[in-house]
């Protein structure tokens, strides 16, 4: 995942996610694709969880959307360590997200 960005025909702030296609063990290509975040953030602030929201994070742990604009750019690694208390159960789970 990208750090995110202002796309340049579209003028919105943008995620960019990429992975390679691998095939017998060698890189042949590469699938990419982009999210306006004002329409990726509206569909994980829909998603409902009995305890807690969802949010993303990038690989390295910077908070890139949350429903708590305090948290933004925070890093996730250090809010678990600095909040231990709070923090009951940690898990993540891929979600597919149509747009």
């Amino acid at each position: 995942m990208a750090d995110p960005f202002v796309g340049f025909a579209s003028n919105q702030f943008t995620i960019a996610i990429a992975s390679p296609v691998m095939v017998d063990g060698k890189k042949q290509g590469v699938v990419a694709a982009s999210f306006y975040v004002n329409k990726l953030y509206r569909k994980i602030k829909a998603i409902h969880a009995e305890e807690g929201y969802a949010y993303v994070v990038d690989a390295s742990g910077k908070i890139l959307l949350h429903p708590d604009k305090a948290m933004l750019n925070l890093s996730l690694p250090e809010q678990m360590s600095s909040e231990a208390q709070n923090w009951s159960v940690f898990s993540v789970k891929k979600l597919r997200i149509e747009t």
